[in-house]
């Protein structure tokens, strides 16, 4: 119970912010949700954004741009 550690943290609004203006990144990122299909109709999940979590949240949540620049602000 004596020993010292040491925690390192990030600010995650500063890490997402960090990352969203990293031009590495421009053309990799989807923001908007999508669903793709197979042949028989069966969705296929591959990544976040086209998952069903991501499809109910964009109901959810403000999709303006300048809504989110004042949220990472």
């Amino acid at each position: 119970m004596s020993d010292i550690h040491k925690v390192f943290f990030c600010d995650p609004r500063l890490v997402i912010y960090e990352i969203l203006t990293n031009p590495d990144f421009k053309d990799g990122m989807d923001f908007v949700p999508y669903h793709i299909f197979d042949e028989d109709g069966v969705c296929i999940y591959e990544h976040l954004m086209g998952s069903n979590w991501a499809w109910e949240q964009a109901v959810h949540f403000p999709t303006s741009l300048s809504y989110w620049l004042n949220v990472l602000a």
